[in-house]
C-alpha cells in the first residue's frame, strides 16, 4: 500500500459523499483514515466505519484548496503532527461524485515563526538574514529571497524592492517596516516570534502573510 511505503502517519480523505473513506476502510490500513467532509450527515455515517476519523470541514472551490484544508483540519484535530508525512486521496473538484482520482503525498509543515501578517499572499523563498550593523550594500537579493531583520532601518528600505517577502521582530503596524511593506505591496510578517537566526538556516521557507505564519518548505 502506497501510504505504508512512504511512511505516512495518516491517510487524509477529503470527501463529500464519504465513498473514498468507506472504500479505504475495507482495506484496514495500519494508519488512521481522516475523512474531512462538509456534510454533517456524512460525518455521522463515517463514524461507524473501521479506522475512519471524520472531521467537519467546508466546501472549497479548487482541488488545491481542498487538499490544503484537509491538511489543516487534520492537524487542528490532532490526528497528525508537524513534520508528518500524509497521503491525501479523494476526488478532484468538478469530478463525478463518488469518484477517487486524486492521490498526492504531503508533509505537514513545521511552524517556524508567527506574528502579524501583512498582505494576503503566500510566498516561498530563500531566507536571507541581515543582523544589526551588518553591511548590506554587497547583498545581492532577488525576488526569490525573503529578508529577515530584527528592525528595518530606513536606510534598508531600498532592499525591499528586490525581495519577495519580509520578516521582522519589529512591532506594530505603524512601524517603519510595516508601513514600507504595505506601500510596496510586499508580503510581510511583523512582530515575529521565533528564533530568526535558526529560521535563516533553512534552505527554503514559506511565508503566509494571510495567517501570519512562517513554515518550512513542504514536499
Amino acid at each position: 500500500m502506497l501510504a505504508h511505503e512512504v511512511g505516512a502517519a495518516a491517510i487524509l480523505a477529503p470527501t463529500v459523499s464519504g465513498s473514498t473513506a468507506k472504500t479505504l476502510s475495507r482495506f484496514r490500513p495500519p494508519m488512521p483514515i481522516v475523512a474531512v467532509t462538509p456534510s454533517p450527515i456524512v460525518l455521522r455515517q463515517l463514524a461507524l466505519y473501521w479506522g475512519v476519523y471524520p472531521v467537519l470541514g467546508r466546501r472549497k472551490k479548487t482541488t488545491d484548496e481542498v487538499v490544503d484544508a484537509a491538511v489543516r483540519r487534520a492537524l487542528l484535530a490532532g490526528y497528525v503532527d508537524q513534520g508528518d508525512i500524509v497521503l491525501v486521496t479523494g476526488g478532484v473538484v468538478g469530478s463525478t461524485p463518488g469518484s477517487t482520482n486524486l492521490v498526492t503525498i504531503r508533509r505537514i509543515p513545521r511552524v517556524l515563526a508567527t506574528g502579524r501578517g501583512l498582505g494576503t499572499q503566500r510566498v516561498r523563498g530563500h531566507p536571507v538574514r541581515l543582523r544589526p550593523g551588518e553591511p548590506w550594500q554587497d547583498k545581492r537579493l532577488t525576488l526569490d529571497d525573503i529578508l529577515i531583520v530584527d528592525e528595518l532601518d530606513p536606510n534598508l528600505g531600498e532592499l525591499l524592492q528586490h525581495v519577495g517577502g519580509l520578516i521582522t521582530s519589529e512591532s506594530g503596524i505603524e512601524s517603519y517596516a510595516a508601513l514600507a511593506a504595505v506601500e510596496l505591496g510586499l508580503p510581510a510578517l511583523v512582530s515575529a516570534h521565533g528564533d530568526l537566526d535558526a529560521l535563516a538556516e533553512h534552505k527554503l521557507i514559506v511565508l503566509d502573510a494571510s495567517t501570519g505564519v512562517v513554515y518550512d518548505e513542504q514536499l
